[in-house]
């Protein structure tokens, strides 16, 4: 896909039309008008109509001739921007990007908000089971962000001579420059997909995976390399995999200054307890979507509580270990359509245990719904979720406060269950529950300065 990932993209005074007439298209042209000032919006773009509307010419696509040597970019901003798509290379015009509509709602909040520049590859490099390398683990999707293949000769160069264009709620993406250096940073791998859940929402479609992951002799080329202070491993999963597992014992054993973490969805028999909490000083459980055996089940083929058994025995594990590492275990929900109205059974749950870490998340989950209905039904969802989710959390603050414990909340969940800074002020949880890219960054900086 030809996706525009941020406005800076757009070179200076780019002469731009906007293939699509609703609601995307309006919420484009208000970013364009506030954020890139030197665009000029050359007319709006439409597969059936024409005419005028802001005072901008609506071109009918059956017209678009007449435009030619007049723009430089069409940005399609459109629920059927695979149709247009199909449109536009049927008419040999390849010079467009797609806006994607999802982030549509999230590109002011990005862009114009005040966000540190840096060079996110020296600070969380990540692999994937492909073995192409990203700037991070939230760019893994992108291939128009790919740094290089793990296989490459000049691997190293190609890193240092990096130059993406990225935004996303951490951070702005830069090109490296000789002062940086990603000695003690955070190496982030994702080995093979072999898996033991059917996860519905999984990104990378580990259920579908049937392939072979043999880069590891060059995994500890780059770890080589970097030293870095800590790799994380994903997969997949992990523990179910024989050849990462015997990797993971050699490599602890090789690299004993290297912590390494593990992102897993802790559904395991207890007698893998002692094998992970031994490999592993970091233990993150995540893709917890339901808290309900049904639900859960339902989305990820599970077994709710094996999860939990598990889970419960590495925090208390992780709770006796080195408190100069942190986060040692942290519980993480996936707020999804189907599970979102049972985050506070987890966070009841979650709080008794006392992690490090709670983290609440989400799967973009607004893109999965249909807010217009005529009965509201979605808002009277959240809101009731929102008021039943702040009424525990308030019950729970004297375990939480007498703990180490902290929660971490995305944006879109905040906005969901309606917390924000005064509430968290005006109940002295200001500096436990926080939101968590802010909490990430900084994290960060402490931790790999």
């Amino acid at each position: 896909m030809k996706r525009l990932v941020t406005l800076n993209e757009l070179p200076i005074n780019c002469r731009i039309c906007i293939y699509g007439s609703g609601n995307s298209a309006d919420m484009l042209l208000r970013l364009l008008r506030e954020i890139r000032t030197d665009v000029k919006i050359v007319c709006l773009v439409d597969t059936i109509t024409s005419g005028k509307k802001y005072d901008i010419d609506i071109v009918n696509i059956k017209d678009i001739d007449s435009l030619k040597g007049n723009y430089d970019l069409i940005l399609i901003a459109s629920d059927f921007h695979r149709e247009i798509e199909e449109t536009l290379n049927a008419l040999s015009i390849d010079n467009y990007k797609i806006v994607v509509i999802a982030t549509l709602g999230k590109m002011r909040q990005h862009w114009l908000s005040d966000k540190s520049e840096r060079p996110c590859h020296y600070r969380e490099l990540f692999i994937n089971h492909d073995g192409y390398l990203f700037p991070c683990c939230l760019a893994r999707t992108d291939e128009q962000l790919r740094i290089a293949h793990i296989t490459d000769d000049d691997v190293f160069e190609l890193i240092r001579h990096y130059s993406g264009a990225c935004n996303c709620e951490r951070a702005k993406l830069r090109k490296a420059t000789p002062k940086d250096s990603l000695k003690g940073g955070l190496l982030n791998f994702e080995l093979a997909l072999t898996c033991n859940s059917r996860c519905a929402m999984c990104i990378v479609n580990a259920p579908a995976w049937s392939g072979t992951y043999d880069y590891y002799s060059l995994l500890n080329r780059i770890i080589e390399h970097y030293a870095p202070k800590e790799v994380k491993l994903q997969g997949g999963e992990v523990p179910r995999q024989k050849r990462s597992m015997e990797w993971v014992n050699e490599a602890y054993q090789r690299y004993p200054d290297v912590t390494f973490s593990l992102i897993t969805n802790s559904n395991y028999d207890l007698d893998m307890v002692d094998t992970i909490d031994r490999l592993f000083k970091k233990v993150f459980v995540s893709t917890i979507v339901g808290f309900q055996p049904e639900t859960y089940r339902k989305i990820t083929g599970l077994d709710l509580n094996k999860t939990l058994r598990f889970a419960q025995e590495i925090v208390d594990r992780k709770r006796s270990k080195d408190t100069t590492i942190w986060p040692r275990s942290t519980l993480a929900y996936l707020t999804t359509p189907i599970g979102f109205h049972e985050v506070n059974l987890f966070l009841r749950w979650a709080i008794a245990l006392r992690p490090d870490k709670i983290h609440i998340y989400d799967s973009d989950l607004q893109q999965y719904i249909n807010r217009n209905t005529s009965d509201d039904f979605w808002k009277k969802i959240f809101a009731t979720t929102a008021k039943t989710f702040k009424t525990d959390l308030l019950a729970l603050k004297p375990t939480l406060m007498e703990g180490n414990t902290v929660i971490w909340i995305t944006k879109n969940n905040m906005d969901l269950l309606e917390i924000d800074a005064e509430f968290l002020v005006n109940n002295a949880l200001d500096k436990k529950v926080l939101l968590s890219s802010e909490a990430y960054e900084r994290h960060f900086r402490e931790t790999f300065a």
